[in-house]
């Protein structure tokens, strides 16, 4: 049987706005998300509320039809508004079932249904129903870094007013070009060395931070160049090593890379404000992408 635990907020958030060419909620068995004992008078649902599941004449949770729970990527289950793993709690029934035919982690949101929806009223929908096509070309927002204050996504986003105003962007750390308050850098392939350049995307996303702005770190396709600056800024923000922080913001979005120019700028960075490296650029460097950034 699969482990039982939370997750937060953010964690369903970012498991939603993925993307690897096409919006990740296409893909069959990438997200079972569970919705249990969220009550009727809430006539809305999340951006996508797959499954909800039955009980017997005995109050037992009956397996659901037709989903090979084996083969999926990520289980979460929500009620309206559980907080911890409670074993009495039908979320958590609910979840035991669940994962007595599950391989990977089945998670519980923390906060539940309604705690998400105060804090993402965008992504809620009467909509039932989707198409494959309609999923694969569902918006996703930028990716949340660090809650309520940093998030990471591409240009096409940034260009997006609705995008902007549903996350309260302030800021944008745009490293090729954007608009609103942006920091400009400029980090081409034969540009000086990207290490003179974390200290000052640090700084200026502190000091909007400070001031209860939000930021969104930007780059081409989102790629490359803002998760080494998401990674750059959390190592600093939580005193992660580089390891740390890269698992951290691979977590927010797995399908990040980094190329051995920027794992070398890391590992440097990495000596710079902790004075030790703790790990070799050929871990990082391993998933080389020379033209996406």
């Amino acid at each position: 049987m699969a482990a039982i635990v939370l997750c937060e907020l953010q964690d369903l958030y970012n498991l939603l706005n993925q993307r690897v060419i096409v919006c990740r909620l296409a893909e069959i068995n990438y997200l079972c998300l569970i919705g249990e004992n969220v009550p009727l008078q809430i006539n809305c649902r999340f951006i996508l509320d797959l499954f909800s599941i039955d009980l017997n004449a005995k109050g037992v949770f009956l397996p659901l039809e037709n989903v090979e729970m084996d083969t999926m990527q990520n289980i979460v289950v929500y009620d309206s508004k559980t907080n911890c793993l409670d074993v009495s709690g039908r979320a958590y029934q609910c979840a035991k079932m669940v994962a007595k035919s599950s391989l990977c982690l089945v998670h519980i949101l923390r906060g539940g249904f309604e705690r998400f929806s105060a804090v993402y009223p965008f992504l809620r929908t009467e909509k039932i129903m989707y198409t494959i096509k309609e999923l694969e070309t569902m918006r996703t927002y930028p990716v949340e870094i660090i809650p309520k204050k940093l998030f990471m996504g591409n240009q096409t986003q940034a260009n997006c007013r609705t995008m902007m105003e549903d996350l309260k962007i302030k800021a944008v750390v745009c490293i090729s070009a954007c608009h609103i308050d942006v920091l400009r850098v400029e980090v081409g392939m034969e540009a000086d060395k990207v290490e003179f350049c974390f200290e000052k995307i640090c700084d200026f996303i502190d000091s909007h931070i400070s001031n209860g702005s939000r930021v969104l770190l930007v780059s081409r396709h989102g790629s490359v160049r803002c998760s080494a600056a998401a990674t750059a800024y959390v190592m600093l923000h939580h005193k992660h090593s580089l390891q740390e922080a890269w698992s951290y913001v691979k977590k927010c979005k797995p399908s990040i890379m980094f190329n051995k120019r920027f794992t070398e700028e890391l590992s440097d960075w990495e000596k710079k404000i902790s004075e030790k490296t703790t790990i070799s650029v050929h871990v990082l460097g391993t998933a080389i992408t020379p033209d996406v950034y």
